[in-house]
Parts: structure tokens; sequence; C-alpha cells
């Protein structure tokens, strides 16, 4: 008969699925991909050439080529658990699609490829977006910040006494008479907070020098000096920085005056632990002597605002008030500020500064620097291309699978024909004919949302360059809203599609239908 004839055909797979090409289709992929990824012909590339943007797009084909295999078996579990139901119809439904997978074929591929691209393009953006608001904020080390270069004048070199600092090195006569007694003379630490239009402040005093432990020496380090309750309020600080949290790290500084933090790279290269000593021998800008005292790990951190691990030399956080109390002068301060409209009142700052014996350089901001780099016509170009690519691609995947579902309805008019002629009610026809519909777009769904999801952790890490050694590290963020606005898309799709199909059931005639059939 005309409808065990359509079944029969219907049963076989497509032809590119007998002769197994969609399998070789991914094995090529997959190994084009992992070439790709391996020779980093993508790094350094993606806002200059968006071709690289190929590598995840024919991932998704072949995810999709993939889901195709897989949808015949997941039909054939769903009409399984529908045995135990009494909907004759949903479980008809299921097993035609397990058996007559040709038919899903083409929609299925159409909308996994289409979705998980959006996702993936989406999540792509917001992790651009992210990374360089974090990297804007790392270079910083706040939001907003402000140097004081210091004034030159006459210092009296002191005796270096530090109260839980222990044996400071003062320098040797003959070295005070050979240098000349003038150093950058700076604000007092607790002053900044106090200037015209600052709320809060928190000042760094930085430093070079080296450091000696039980077994060996550093020969390189950079002493990072902090005032650990400020430094806490107004740092940028991301979770990754640290297996600790800020608080904790900043507090048992604060309770600690010759403690100190060091990197993970430091300690791994050194052999050091949380509460070993290590003694650091520091210099200040000026030659005006060297400063050392022993110093207790109390932390270790992973990255830190304003360092990157490919620094040549270890970096040690300490506390900003010690290494004042042990220095006669010392490099410039950078001191992370939070402002408000007073601050705009630049006289009365700098008069402010200058009582306080300090001069403050230009101020830095998040916001200018951000700014800058997203107006940058490259990052538009290449953003601007990618969303209209996929805004057309999901256009057409739309319209495309609207128009598969309607030529699926009319190639199936006859066997829904002949089941309304046998007794088959309208309210089961309808559901026999939505339902590969809805199965149809249920698989698409999950597959496109896992496929999309995977393809940016798996993908953006590799195509956005972040060279080894640089900071921070780049964290690949998952667009959730644009994944539930693909979501939506998808269920609009889905109810637009039902109309239409229900329209046409209602004007389905089963003796026209029949007859059509024979003909």
């Amino acid at each position: 008969s005309p409808g065990r004839r359509t079944e029969r055909a219907g049963s076989d797979r497509p032809w590119w699925q007998r002769s197994y090409l969609d399998v070789v289709a991914v094995l090529v992929i997959a190994f084009v991909t992992w070439r790709g990824l391996r020779a980093e012909s993508g790094r350094a590339a993606l806002l200059d050439d968006p071709a690289v943007v190929l590598l995840p797009s024919i991932a998704a084909v072949a995810a999709a080529l993939l889901v195709v295999r897989v949808a015949p078996e997941v039909m054939r579990a769903l009409a399984s658990l529908l045995d135990r139901t009494g909907s004759a119809a949903a479980r008809t439904a299921a097993r035609r699609a397990a058996r007559a997978p040709g038919e899903l074929a083409a929609p299925l591929v159409l909308l996994v490829v289409t979705a998980s691209l959006a996702t993936f393009t989406a999540s792509l953006a917001v992790t651009l977006d992210r990374q360089l608001v974090d990297e804007a904020h790392h270079r910083i080390g706040s939001s907003v910040s402000v140097v004081d270069t210091g004034r030159t004048g006459v210092v009296a070199i002191p005796a270096v006494v530090v109260e839980a600092a222990t044996s400071p090195v003062a320098p040797s006569a003959d070295e005070r008479l050979r240098e000349p007694p003038t150093a950058d003379i700076h604000a007092p630490l607790a002053a900044y907070a106090d200037l015209w239009g600052v709320n809060r402040a928190s000042p760094i005093v930085e430093t070079t020098g080296s450091a000696l432990h039980d077994d060996g020496a550093i020969p390189g380090v950079r002493y990072v000096g902090v005032d650990p309750v400020s430094f806490a309020d107004l740092s940028f600080w991301r979770s990754d920085y640290a297996e600790e949290d800020l608080d904790t790290l900043m507090a048992r500084l604060a309770v600690t005056p010759d403690g100190a933090l060091i990197t993970s790279d430091l300690a791994r290269r050194h052999g050091l632990r949380i509460g070993e000593t290590i003694r650091l021998d520091l210099r200040d800008s000026r030659p005006l002597g060297r400063v050392a005292y022993d110093a207790e790990v109390v932390g270790v951190v992973d990255q830190f605002p304003r360092w990157s691990p490919d620094d040549d030399v270890g970096l040690v956080i300490g506390r900003a008030d010690t290494l004042a109390a042990v220095s006669s002068g010392s490099r410039d301060r950078l001191v992370l500020v939070d402002l408000d409209a007073r601050f705009d009142e630049r006289s009365r700052v700098a008069a402010d500064v200058a009582n306080a014996g300090g001069d403050l350089g230009p101020v830095r901001r998040v916001e200018n620097i951000v700014d800058r780099a997203r107006t940058a016509p490259g990052r538009q170009g290449v953003l601007g291309l990618l969303t209209l690519g996929v805004a057309l691609a999901v256009v057409l995947t739309f319209a495309g699978f609207v128009v598969a579902t309607v030529t699926s309805f009319r190639r199936r008019s006859t066997e829904l024909g002949v089941l309304r002629a046998m007794g088959l009610s309208r309210r089961e026809m309808t559901t026999l004919a939505l339902f590969d519909l809805v199965g149809v777009m249920t698989v698409a769904l999950v597959a496109a949302v896992v496929v999309g999801v995977g393809l940016g952790h798996w993908f953006i890490p590799e195509l956005v360059d972040t060279p080894p050694g640089t900071a921070p590290v780049l964290l690949a963020e998952t667009s959730w809203s644009a994944t539930l606005a693909v979501a939506a898309g998808l269920g609009g799709l889905v109810i637009a599609s039902a109309v239409v199909v229900i329209v046409a059931l209602r004007r389905v005639r089963a003796f026209e239908a029949i007859r059509l059939g024979e003909s």
C-alpha cells in the first residue's frame, strides 16, 4: 500500500549515513581541529583574522552529525518509556521517528549548528568583555589609581629600627659620606584618605632587592608594601588569584607586621612554605643604603594585581608601614583611590597634596582604558561580523525549519488521512503530527546547549591570545542569557510551527488525502 511504501522508504537511513560518510567527516573535522589548536594557529589572530572561527564552526557541524546518529536511539528509548503509558499516538510517533531518522536529519543539523554557534558567539563576546575589564583592573590595581611622584628634599638618614623586624642593616659611615642627603619625600601613608575629593585610599609602596632562605638565595625580589585593611577594600581581586580569599590573606598581614605573602611560583621554585622565614635585603630607589629584615611567610598567591607571572623577579607582598619604617626613601607610590566629584577641583587637591608633602601625578581610570579598547575598529569589526553572521544564520534556520515542517506534513498527509479514516481522533492526530516537531526541537535544544557551552570552554581559551605568564588568566565565560534566549527562540519556533501544523490539520479531509495518495 502507499502508506507502507512511504514508511519503508522513510525507514532507510540517509545515504551519507549508510555509506558512513558522516563518520569520515567527523574524523576529518576532529583531526583538522586538533592540528589547528596544537599549532596555535588561532592564537593572537581572532581580532585580526575572523577566519579562525571556522574551527568552532566545523566542530559544531561534527557535533550535529553525531547528534543525528544518536537521535534515533533516543527516540527508540522514548518509545520504550511510552509503552507504559496510554498514549498510543505518542508511542506510534516515537517508533516512527526511530525508524525514519532521515526526516530528522536536516532539521537537527540546522538547529544544532545554528543554536550552538549562537551560544558560542555570545559566550565569546562576554568573555572578551570580561577579560578586557579584568585586564584593566589588574593593570591599575583597582578602579582608579593615582601616583604620588614625591618631592626631592633633604633628609636625615635615620637609624633603621623596626619594632616587629629583626636585625636591620644600616648604611655604613663611608656610604653616608659618599651619598647626597636627598631623597624623594612623599606624603605620610595615612594622609591620602584625607585629601580633598578622596573617600578612601590605599597606598602601595614598592622597591626591589633580594632574599635569602635556609636552602639558598633568591637573587631578584620585587617587594610590594600594602596597607592590609584598605587594600582589601579597594583592590581588584578574583577568586582564582589565590586558594584563600583576600580578606583572609590581608588579615594575616594585619596581625603580623613582619609577615609576607609570596607567589606560588616562588614558593615552588625555592621550596618555601607558610611559617618559614626569609631574609629580605631591599634597597631604596636612591642609594641611601640597604635595608634588611626577617619576614615570615604567612600566605601564598597565584596572581596579584599589577604583577605578571612572567616577571623576571619574584614577588613578595608585605606591609607598607614596615617598609616605610625601615626606609628613608622609596619609589613613587601608587595610591588606589575611591573618588567623588570634589576631586575635579584639581587646584584644591594639589594644595592638599602639597601640604601633605607629596605631588600627585596623572589619574588612571579603568573606564578610560576599557572605552578605548572597546571602540578599537578591529575589535568592533570582528565582533560585528560574527554577530551579523550568526543572526543571519538564525533567520535562515528558522525559515528553513518552518519550510521543512510544512513539507514533511504534506508528505505525511496521506498517512494522516488514512489514520483519520480508520477512526483516529483529531486530538490524537494532532499529537501524532506534533510529536516529531517537539521531539526534534527537544533533542536539538539539549544538544545545542551542551555543544555551545562545550565549544566556549574548549575553544575560547585557545582562540583568544593569552600567552603563558600573562595575567590575569583568561576565564571562559558562558553567556547564560544568550543560552536562555536560544531556548526561548527555539520554543517560539516550536509554537509557530505547531500553529502552522494545527491549521493545516484542520484542512485535511480523509477521502481527499487518500485519493491524493492513490494518484
